[in-house]
């Protein structure tokens, strides 16, 4: 009977296993793309506020430009 059990206990580790890598997978590249993009994000909000608020997106730009290029800077000289 504990061989049983042993047996059966595996099969169900193997399968929540799958499952748990397969439902990753599935989220993963999701995960990738927002962070990948996740700089872009403020130019993107700029773009769409454009029309409505050109000194507001324009300020978004110059400003995050500015910031980005100061964390480059940083890096590269740090």
């Amino acid at each position: 009977m504990g061989t049983l059990i042993t047996i059966w206990l595996a099969v169900m580790g193997i399968y929540y296993l799958c499952v748990a890598t397969l439902r990753l997978a599935v989220k993963l590249p999701a995960a990738v793309v927002t962070l990948v993009t996740l700089p872009a994000m403020p130019f993107i909000v700029a773009y769409r506020n454009r029309a409505e608020h050109p000194n507001q997106a324009k300020a978004i730009c110059w400003l995050w430009s500015a910031l980005y290029a100061a964390v480059l800077i940083a890096c590269f000289l740090g």
